[in-house]
């Protein structure tokens, strides 16, 4: 390569630094492209955790004696707002603590019977003739207050007063596996089920249900 022709590269070279020089100190360094302020809220929005109202949940159930607590009956309501949205039953927290104190049983389980049998009254025949224990069976009553007296009653007289006061030991007459009227064999899930909901509800699946 002769001179002239190295001159000429250096020239050139020259010339093209000073154009990258000028064009930097025009635009200055590289800048992010400009936002709305919509798309500048929604980045804002997915970095930062939305704010959300406390979920709903049942009011704690204390581990003392259903009787001396004040406020077993809308603590029964709130849990069964929560498990069935909806229930016939939610609302008649105060019945269940009555018939229960009345029989000498846990308004608790009594809950969790109507639970297990027929999803607080949402299930099955029983929320067409207001009987949400399955008792009877499929016996119609005037109104869910009266099923639940009658039922609380019935479970004193029939079941503690023979020394049925655990769930296991109730199942057994209440809802035996292999009855007749049970050709599913649902009845072989009846301790479970209710042993859960009562104790969702502060109760001991496995201690008496006397109150």
């Amino acid at each position: 390569m002769d001179s002239m022709s190295i001159s000429a590269i250096n020239a050139r070279v020259d010339q093209i630094m000073a154009m990258a020089s000028m064009d930097a100190t025009v635009t200055g360094p590289p800048q992010k492209a400009a936002t709305s302020s919509f798309a500048d809220a929604l980045a804002t929005a997915q970095k930062t955790p939305a704010a959300t109202a406390p979920a709903a949940t049942a009011e704690t159930f204390g581990a003392g004696s259903p009787s001396s607590d004040p406020q077993m009956a809308s603590r029964l309501d709130a849990w069964m707002a929560k498990h069935t949205p909806g229930s016939p039953l939610v609302g008649h927290g105060a019945d269940f603590v009555r018939a229960g104190a009345a029989n000498g049983i846990d308004p608790r389980f009594l809950v969790a019977v109507a639970a297990q049998e027929s999803a607080l009254g949402t299930a099955g025949s029983g929320k067409d003739i207001n009987n949400p224990f399955g008792w009877g069976p499929a016996r119609p009553f005037s109104s869910w207050t009266e099923s639940i007296d009658t039922v609380a009653a019935g479970l004193a007289k029939g079941y503690l007063g023979e020394g049925r006061d655990t769930i296991a030991a109730i199942q057994a007459k209440w809802a035996p596996v292999g009855a007749a009227n049970d050709p599913t064999g649902l009845n072989s899930n009846w301790t479970t089920g209710v042993s859960k909901f009562y104790a969702e509800m502060g109760g001991t699946p496995g201690g008496s249900i006397r109150a």
